[in-house]
């Protein structure tokens, strides 16, 4: 077991994607596990090994919540799987200490893992993935799932998911490397229907939480896919609602950084009070962290210039700057001024999940395979003016009129 605190190595959460369960018995046997629960565990391992990447997993003595695959990922098979895994040498697991910068603990499967499951399941691509037992879930303010307040209605919501999942489980949707990235989705609102509610790949591997640039190379049954996205799709929302229109571009703010104005602008429409958004901008230092749900941190790059490549390491400095910066912007957008540091972005994103889906159930109509990275989608790339004719009729019918809609490039 070894304890470590933090590193940049791309972790992926531990989910199981895949429906191994007629292959349980065997794995169990082969792998020498104590438990049949625990085979889909380490096939899931596995799995993401094949993608280079650790599996990142809780040890924290939390409740299990409604659809965590069906009762088999608590921390009881959980724990017990990892470290018999590691009792039999087949994976090294990385167990975090308390204060490890959000890091959660990992497991990474080695060759001996390899090579037993590799006569086992040859190509992933061939076994349908996990349903989950819900096509859209609520949480509360602590991250609980609760019960809807009206089951019918949100049955409702959840039947144009089911169709998405059951079009994707028949597609075959692949990487650059050739692996399997074909995973569920989720629709996940906060607290009721009108907040959140966006849509999220049920973990493991998928095409959600690969790099931006490898999502490039993403085919979808064979052919090549291009990426559509709504150009900052909330403040046009926000300037929609209040009548104005929309700057013709939302960073274009005095000297400053683009990347830098481009968060002051997200946190603002996303915090709850002015001083949260004050110290995010004085602490930005250029590292894109990537979480998981639960908030665990899943990759960690440093591309963008942003308060610590303006002001250094003094805090006094970044400070004013974060002050300037954010009057600055709240100058440039005064018709939307309103709406920031009040928490708005949770109902904005409720909003842009319903143009998603909108979107998704449009093409899923159509017979052709869609993929969701919230405010943008992948789709074959002979399918691109479709997309763009759909897209553009869900922000219409949204009330988002002349909205801009961009091929995402690699950077």
């Amino acid at each position: 077991m070894k304890v470590y605190f933090d590193t940049c190595e791309q972790q992926i959460p531990l989910y199981l994607r895949l429906d191994t369960r007629h292959l349980w018995p065997e794995i169990q046997q082969a792998l020498g596990l104590d438990h049949k629960k625990h085979a889909p565990i380490a096939a899931a391992i596995y799995e993401n090994s094949l993608a280079g990447s650790a599996t990142s997993y809780s040890r924290r003595n939390v409740p299990a919540r409604n659809g965590d695959c069906n009762g088999i990922l608590t921390r009881k098979n959980i724990i017990g799987c990892v470290d018999r895994l590691e009792q039999l040498g087949f994976v090294e697991n990385m167990v975090q200490c308390p204060g490890g910068r959000g890091w959660r603990s990992a497991a990474r499967g080695n060759n001996a893992l390899a090579l037993l499951m590799q006569t086992i399941i040859p190509d992933t691509g061939s076994i349908p993935f996990v349903m989950p037992q819900r096509a859209a879930i609520i949480r509360d303010a602590d991250g609980q799932e609760i019960p809807p307040t009206n089951r019918a209605a949100f049955e409702r919501i959840e039947k144009p998911i089911w169709a998405v999942n059951e079009m994707l489980q028949g597609t075959d949707i692949r990487d650059g490397k050739g692996f399997d990235i074909r995973t569920p989705m989720r629709r996940v609102f906060n607290r009721d229907t009108h907040h959140g509610g966006r849509l999220y790949g049920m973990g493991s591997i998928g095409w959600q939480n690969i790099p931006r640039d490898e999502r490039h190379d993403t085919t979808i049954n064979g052919e090549p896919t291009i990426e559509l996205d709504f150009k900052a799709i909330h403040p046009h929302i926000l300037y929609s609602e209040r009548g104005h229109p929309i700057p013709s571009d939302c960073y274009d703010v005095g000297n400053w950084p683009r990347d830098l104005v481009k968060l002051a602008l997200l946190v603002l429409i996303n915090a709850e009070t002015l001083g949260e958004v004050v110290t995010v901008l004085a602490n930005s230092d250029g590292e894109k962290i990537t979480r998981d749900e639960e908030g665990g941190i899943i990759d960690v790059t440093t591309e963008r210039r942003l308060m610590k490549q303006i002001a250094g390491n003094d805090y006094s400095k970044a400070m004013a700057f974060a002050h300037k910066l954010v009057q600055d912007v709240k100058d440039h957008h005064a018709p939307i001024a309103d709406d920031f540091h009040t928490g708005a972005g949770i109902r904005l994103m409720n909003k842009d999940s319903e143009i998603a889906m909108h979107v998704l159930t449009s093409l899923t109509k159509m017979g052709e395979p869609v993929l969701a990275v919230h405010d943008s989608f992948l789709v074959r790339s002979s399918v691109k003016d479709k997309l763009e004719e759909v897209m553009h009729h869900a922000a219409a019918k949204a009330g988002l009129m002349n909205i801009k809609i961009e091929a995402k490039t690699r950077h």
